[in-house]
């Protein structure tokens, strides 16, 4: 009985050592593969930067170029990176095409009717801590980065451009937004080029602005008048599409202020997109170049 005793506990050890050992061969490899699953972020796969994420499309070839997106209420990140339309124009461009997510329904910047708590991270924060990881994740610099956004991603990034101008992004592109009421009396960020894109018949956002809430929306002409104060734009010429009227001025330094109206209303259209890269003159930023 003693003997037969001894024989179990010898197993019993032997058997827990062994599951000891397998536990922790286990815990290797899913730090191993979590790591890699972190660094290869994509359309299906969450860039996690602290508590905040994105995701983001990267066509064969992409090179140093991107687009960072903000949605509108109730978009997602995911959504966004995975429309084919988005995924045809980073193709084109050999760009990556960078869809951030708010931390909750609304985007945490003045004047939005979002409570937010003391202390949450403000989305200038955000917006640069992204830009510096798809630096060091893809290589995108400043110069050849468009921000660009729809309805309350808009505001998001009329009010980036005017706090913050070229530190962080090449040009702004807000789509069918600008920023919240009361409007500041000044860009302290500077000159920058922009491209606001808007609806004649948006009841969404109507050009004069309209209260949501506790909040009122902006107006778009003052708005953009806040940006031409912040150079010497010259004259205003026509640059017209098949489908955008738009009023384009630029400065010394090649920045291009455009007010580009169209027909119809609170809707995303990717070839917007396409035309502020183009006409902001982007660089491809191809590798081989």
């Amino acid at each position: 009985m003693k003997l037969r005793s001894q024989t179990v506990k010898t197993r019993t050890q032997i058997f827990r050592r062994r599951r000891a050992a397998t536990f922790r061969s286990l815990l290797l490899l899913g730090s191993l593969f979590g790591g890699s699953s972190a660094a290869a972020c994509g359309v299906d796969t969450d860039c996690v930067i602290g508590d905040r994420t994105y995701r983001v499309f990267s066509p064969p070839e992409a090179g140093r170029g991107a687009i960072m997106f903000f949605h509108g209420v109730g978009g997602t990140a995911s959504q966004y990176a995975d429309r084919r339309d988005v995924q045809a124009l980073a193709s084109e461009f050999r760009i990556h095409f960078v869809a951030t997510q708010s931390a909750e329904d609304e985007w945490n910047i003045p004047g939005a009717p979002a409570d937010y708590p003391v202390g949450a991270t403000n989305e200038f924060d955000y917006a640069q801590e992204v830009a510096a990881d798809i630096k060091k994740r893809f290589g995108v610099d400043h110069e050849t980065l468009l921000i660009a956004g729809f309805s309350s991603g808009a505001m998001v990034v009329s009010t980036l451009a005017c706090a913050s101008g070229e530190s962080v992004a090449a040009g702004y592109a807000p789509m069918s937004g600008t920023m919240w009421a009361p409007l500041p009396s000044a860009c302290p960020g500077g000159p920058v080029s922009l491209i606001h894109y808007h609806g004649l018949a948006d009841g969404t956002v109507p050009m004069e602005g309209r209260t949501v809430y506790n909040s009122r929306q902006g107006d778009v002409h003052a708005a953009h008048d806040l940006f031409a104060a912040t150079s010497n734009y010259g004259p205003t010429k026509k640059r017209t599409t098949t489908t955008l009227n738009c009023e384009a001025r630029s400065d010394s330094a090649d920045r291009v202020l455009e007010l580009c109206l169209f027909e119809g209303g609170h809707v995303f259209n990717a070839d917007r997109l396409r035309d502020a890269w183009s006409a902001m003159n982007l660089q491809r930023g191809d590798r081989d170049e």
